[in-house]
Parts: structure tokens; C-alpha cells; sequence
């Protein structure tokens, strides 16, 4: 590993175009190893602007050929809490889901399980994913409306209230809900709701 940290961190663009050469090519001989060592070496730079690179052009490939458990690991990176690193690898799952459908349910699933202690970044970053499930899934994406529609988790209608990609009456009746709530988050995030359905009934 040595000789990747050199490529990586002392070598510049041609070591980093170097080290992701060679890593895409050695990832499937020991992907657990490779993995391992990505996220640390993630974990320990401070500079994120070459997440997207790693993460085309190493680890989607392997992640695509991969099962669940690899994918669940990588979204498991998301606990270190960087915004960057976290979009990064939201979108690479968005990607993930676009080649194999039957991925959604069980990548939405694990990143729904940790809504509830979401916090102000993470409901960001969740409403992110929502939108994009829009384009994928119109189904889906309403069905989870539907789901949560009686909701009073802060997070969970923050969350929902800044996913809205369209109008529609049942979420509109949730907005309204949460419109009329005492608690202060629920009351901002469904007055909110109600202003963007209205533009977006237009």
C-alpha cells in the first residue's frame, strides 16, 4: 500500500490517473482489501475534490459486479459525516440504481433506517436521493409520501418537504398537516411545502 500512498499523495495528476489505472485493474483480485484501503485513504485526506474519479472510475465498476454487502459497506462511509464524500457516494448509488433497479428498495431502506437521527446535512443529502428516485421510480417516490404521510418526525417531513419534485394532492393534504403543528420545524417545514406544491400546481 505504500506504493499507492506515493502514486496517490506525491506523484500529482499522473500518479493519482497512475493509481486509479492500476486499481481498477486490481480491485477484483482482493475487492475487500482494495475497499479497505480506499476508505482509509479517504478518511485520512482532507482533500475531497478527487472523490469523483476514485468512485468512477474504481469503485462503481466493482460495486456494480458486487453483492449487497459491498454496497452496504460503502454507504457505511457516510457515518464520517463530509458533505463532499457523502454526495459522492450518493450519487454512485443513484448511478448503481439506474443499471439494476432491483437495488432501490434495499439502498433506500438502509439509508431510510438512519433518517430519524438525521441532521441538518443529512436531510439534505437524503432529500437529494429522494429527488432522484423521482426520475427513476415515480411509483416509489410517492409511495414513500404515502407511507409517511401522518408523520410527525421533524426529520423525516424535512426530509420529505425538501424532496417535492412536483404537485400532489396527497402530499399537499400532508403539508397542510404539518402546516397547523405546534412543534416549530413541522409548522416551517409544511408552510414551506404548501408555498413550492402551490408554484408547482401552476
Amino acid at each position: 500500500s505504500d506504493f499507492y500512498d506515493y502514486l496517490w499523495t506525491k506523484k500529482g495528476e499522473e500518479g493519482k490517473l497512475a493509481f486509479v489505472t492500476i486499481l481498477s485493474k486490481k480491485i477484483n483480485l482482493d475487492s475487500e482489501f482494495f475497499l479497505t484501503y480506499i476508505r482509509k485513504l479517504i478518511f485520512s485526506d482532507k482533500d475531497y475534490s478527487d472523490l469523483d474519479i476514485l468512485f468512477e472510475k474504481i469503485i462503481y465498476p466493482l460495486l456494480k459486479k458486487s453483492d449487497f454487502n459491498q454496497i452496504k459497506n460503502v454507504l457505511d462511509w457516510m457515518k464520517k459525516g463530509e458533505e463532499s464524500l457523502n454526495f459522492a457516494i450518493i450519487k454512485m448509488v443513484v448511478r448503481l440504481i439506474k443499471a439494476d433497479k432491483s437495488l432501490l428498495q434495499p439502498i433506500f431502506s438502509r439509508l431510510e433506517s438512519n433518517w430519524l437521527v438525521a441532521d441538518e446535512l443529512y436531510v439534505k443529502i437524503y432529500a437529494y436521493f429522494l429527488k432522484a428516485i423521482y426520475k427513476i421510480d415515480g411509483d416509489f417516490y410517492f409511495n414513500v409520501y404515502k407511507r409517511y404521510k401522518n408523520t410527525r418526525g421533524p426529520n423525516f417531513v424535512e426530509i420529505l418537504t425538501n424532496a417535492i419534485c412536483v404537485y400532489d394532492e396527497q402530499i399537499f393534504k400532508s403539508a397542510e398537516l404539518w402546516s397547523k403543528s405546534g412543534n416549530i420545524r413541522l409548522k416551517k417545514a409544511g408552510q414551506s411545502a404548501i408555498k413550492l406544491l402551490k408554484r408547482k400546481k401552476k
